[in-house]
């Protein structure tokens, strides 16, 4: 339920801000980021009737600030100096390396188009991060992103 609410609270932000036009038109990050965050407090509480109890409003807030306009549910992963390399195996299927050793996450994307996004958008955006795709026999769906930090970064 929360995860369709997410879905549907994103693509309301989207209909009410035009987020690639505002990044063309030379809009600073923190200016497109304060408009976005206040967009989606409007629309979390024009949708508050329909959220389940006990959601907790700001981390959905911050979730659906990620997918608008950061890497989505791997932001907090890139931020933790612990993980060297975030592994995407579709978008349900997210693991970690840490100290060298490879952890499976609970994280997922929304669906794979909602991955592509993420790497299509952040990729080229940030020097210290590189994506491999690679792609099932030519149905141009991903079967694996490796995305990690290079060194000295983050």
């Amino acid at each position: 339920v929360v995860q369709q609410l997410k879905l549907e609270v994103h693509d309301e932000l989207l209909r009410r801000m035009n987020l690639k036009n505002l990044t063309l038109s030379g809009a600073g990050a923190g200016e497109i980021a304060k408009q976005a965050q206040t967009t989606i407090q409007t629309i979390l509480n024009e949708f508050s009737n329909r959220m389940p109890r006990g959601v907790d409003m700001a981390i959905l807030e911050r979730e659906i600030l990620n997918e608008a306009i950061g890497l989505g549910c791997i932001e907090d992963l890139l931020a933790n100096a612990d993980v060297t390399e975030i592994m995407c195996n579709g978008a349900n299927n997210i693991y970690v390396e840490k100290a060298g050793s490879l952890f499976r996450t609970d994280l997922m994307f929304a669906d794979n188009n909602q991955l592509l996004t993420v790497i299509e958008r952040n990729t080229l955006a940030d020097p210290g991060l590189s994506a491999n795709l690679s792609f099932l026999g030519g149905s141009g769906r991903p079967d694996k992103l490796i995305a990690g930090r290079w060194a000295g970064s983050g």
